[in-house]
């Protein structure tokens, strides 16, 4: 039982050492396999590392510090804590050891200069060893330090940068937290504490529409969009302020820019609220107004412009102007510009460059240029009008004087004798001299109208007779002339130049030859039923190029023409409508380009009802015995005057000028009942000496004779009868009775 038990005590024994054994030797194998892990780490490591005792004398040195120390490690290794400092020279007693004991680790970093100058940094970490000695670690860190330095500049510069920019500019994190803010950002949010730096964007920035703002901010923290552009208000007590807010994406957050844009929203809304005003006044001028680009394209049109030259802005933008280009640039100009429809407008414009192109002002001067035609014409009338007067005066003295003794030669001469044959073809011939006469007076607008019942027929012939010669031979005259027409109450000069006008414009009209019909008839109503009653038609047809209903809608106009400018006044049409509108006629044209043209005129038919003025026949004349001083400075025209009162028993005193009548008044004026004076006299004013006259004799007649227009009345300011030249005897004779029988 004991020697049992012993065994087995004795196997338990061996066990437990084996065990024990088996422990050691694992715990040793790890041993030697840490320190085998450690010394690769020790040998491998980037850092110098030097490792100390506790009398601080170096027990090792892994390759880094070896070359670090630039020694041989043997070497190395019986070196202290004073020598390794020696190493870092004067920067060596920046190695402060005094605090490990405590703090169980120190770290530190020296910097001195490398033998090439550039400064060198080491990183020094040390740390308690257990034995009580300690480990140096040393680290370059010269490039990091370097790039750290390079970072810190470029991260002030930057914010420097950042601080100098108007703009409000803040950086969030990717929870939209504030973590850094420029100048501009505290100025503007002095009333937060430290700018909201630390706090929640949406917390510290206001706007009258966050949502939108907010919004935008998240989708880029959420990496939906690449940048967020949006313009905000907001609502202050002084006023609405508009900003512009921009976010862009950074790798931890993103950067918001909030610029104010009051100034330009407000400018912007100005500016179009200029342009609208610019707009509408280029719009409502009165004055042709476009925009051209460098080659010549519209790119603005304005209404008058569509007025004046017949297209439409939207035909004509981004078209080139139709006129030709290019233009003058800094100048004025005139030019003749045809229209859309054909037609031609004057203009007069001004052109400016302007914005890379030009802008023309343009004025249209057709009117104008027309009213200076016209003005140009009337002077040229007036002249010839004034010269016609003046001639027609003394051709009226001649004619006077011819038809007056030629109507006594025929009251002498014995009926049906050749001589009393010869005696009225010289009156026939003066006749159509005091008709030359009054066309001469139309010319000039002086004439005096006198209607009366008269043959339209003879009209009709006495302009043919006239017209042979002026027509030409290629123009075939042809009257088609109904012999029952009625009589016509009107002017016989005027007729005739009804006629004349209105043949001329025919002959004009077929340059090349052609026939020209003239034709009468009646009586007829008038087509237009604008009067009732009769009317006698005169037509005139031509085989010419015809009008188009542009060219008839404006032929009686005044001075419109379509002639070339020096070959027509414009005035052959007017003046028979005027004619015509005066004596209550009427005047009609049918005309297709091509096709010829007809005018149809129509006169008042005679009626009994019109008291047409009494012409008084070859040597007749009512008879008297007064006393009768004439005033006459035309020596023939003095004798016929002589010669016709006194055949009709008057008593006649002749003076040649003022002198001689003064002196006849003054001794014969108690005696005298009318003062017969031509109203232009030399050397005096009869309408003067007849007021003086008329006061020194009261009841005196005073009667006017002229070759010029009663109108001459007026502009010598003479109120009295009036006698027309030429004249008859009789005529003469029954103006003077009415007068001294108390008419005018």
């Amino acid at each position: 039982m004991t020697s049992a038990w012993l065994i087995a005590v004795s196997a338990l024994f061996g066990l437990g050492l084996l065990g024990g054994v088996a422990y050691l030797l694992r715990v040793d194998w790890l041993r030697r396999r840490a320190e085998s892990h450690y010394r690769g780490l020790f040998e491998n490591s980037f850092d110098a590392v030097f490792v100390l005792d506790r009398q601080n004398l170096i027990v090792d040195a892994n390759p880094r510090a070896v070359a670090l120390a630039g020694q041989a490690r043997a070497t190395l290794l019986t070196w202290n804590l004073a020598q390794l400092r020696n190493l870092l020279g004067d920067y060596g007693a920046q190695v402060d050891l005094s605090g490990l004991d405590i703090q169980g680790v120190v770290r530190s970093a020296v910097s001195f200069p490398s033998t090439h100058g550039a400064p060198r940094t080491l990183e020094i970490c040390a740390t308690r060893t257990p034995g009580g000695g300690c480990q140096l670690a040393l680290r370059e860190i010269t490039e990091a330090r370097q790039y750290e330095q390079t970072l810190r500049n470029k991260a002030e510069t930057l914010q420097a940068i950042i601080d100098a920019a108007p703009a409000e500019i803040a950086v969030v994190d990717q929870q939209g937290i504030i973590r850094q803010v420029n100048h501009a950002w505290r100025g503007a949010m002095t009333a937060e504490k430290d700018a909201g730096v630390g706090r929640a964007y949406r917390t510290v920035r206001e706007a009258d529409d966050y949502d939108s703002v907010g919004e935008g901010l998240a989708s880029i923290l959420a990496g939906k969009v690449s940048l967020f552009d949006r313009e905000y208000a907001i609502t202050r007590r002084s006023g609405i302020r508009w900003y512009r807010m921009l976010v862009a994406p950074l790798p931890d957050g993103a950067v918001v820019m909030h610029v104010e844009t009051t100034d330009q929203h407000f400018t912007a809304a100005l500016l179009e609220k200029t342009n609208e005003t610019l707009q509408a006044i280029i719009e409502g001028s009165p004055l042709p107004i476009l925009a051209l680009s460098r080659d010549g394209q519209v790119t603005s049109w304005n209404a008058s412009a569509a007025i004046l030259f017949g297209w439409p802005a939207d035909e004509i933008l981004g078209r080139r102007v139709p006129w030709g280009w290019p233009l003058p640039v800094g100048e004025r100009s005139e030019e003749t510009v045809r229209t859309k429809s054909g037609g031609q407008v004057e203009v007069r414009s001004w052109t400016r460059e302007l914005h890379g192109g030009y802008v023309r002002i343009c004025e249209d001067l057709t009117e104008t240029k027309r009213l200076e035609r016209q003005l140009q014409q009337s002077q040229k009338m007036e002249a010839v009008g004034q010269l016609a007067g003046g001639v027609s005066h003394e051709f009226s003295n001649l004619l006077t004087v011819i038809l007056g003794f030629g109507h006594v030669l025929m009251s002498e001469l014995q009926d049906g004798s050749s001589h009393q044959a010869n005696a009225t073809e010289v009156v026939r011939a003066a006749e159509r001299g005091a008709g030359l006469t009054r066309q001469l007076l139309a010319l000039g607008r002086r004439q005096v109208v006198e209607p009366r019942a008269i043959q339209l027929n003879d009209s009709v012939r006495s302009v043919e007779r006239m017209l042979e010669r002026v027509i030409g031979e290629q123009i075939h005259w042809r009257s088609e002339l109904d012999v029952a027409v009625p009589q016509i109450f009107a002017d016989p000069g005027q007729v005739e130049q009804v006629i004349l006008n209105l043949a001329l414009n025919a002959k004009d009209a077929m340059p090349s030859g052609g026939a020209l019909t003239v034709r009468t008839a009646g009586p007829e109503p008038l087509p237009s039923g604008r009067v009732t009653g009769d009317f006698v038609r005169l037509t005139v047809l031509d085989e010419g190029a015809g009008m188009s209903e542009e060219v008839k809608a404006q032929i009686f106009d005044p001075f419109f023409t379509t002639k070339a400018p020096g070959q027509g006044t414009g005035l052959g049409l007017a003046v028979v409508y005027g004619i015509l509108k005066k004596c209550g006629g009427e005047i009609g044209v049918l005309s297709q380009p091509g096709e010829g043209t007809r005018f149809d005129v129509y006169f008042p038919a005679w009626r009994s009802t019109v008291a047409e003025r009494p012409r008084t026949a070859a040597g007749v004349g009512r008879r008297g015995s007064e006393m009768i001083l004439v005033l006459e400075d035309e020596a023939g025209v003095r004798e016929l005057l002589r010669d016709s009162l006194e055949r009709r028993g008057y008593r006649v005193l002749t003076a040649a000028t003022f002198a001689e009548a003064r002196a006849l008044f003054d001794k014969h004026g108690r005696e005298t009942s009318l003062l017969l004076t031509d109203v232009i006299v030399p050397q005096g004013n009869v309408g003067e000496m007849a007021r003086e006259f008329e006061r020194r004799q009261p009841g005196l007649r005073v009667v006017y004779m002229s070759g010029y227009p009663e109108s001459v009345l007026e502009q010598q300011r003479i109120t009295g009868a009036f006698l027309p030249k030429p004249f008859t005897p009789g005529e003469l004779a029954d103006r003077l009775r009415a007068v001294l029988d108390g008419g005018r």
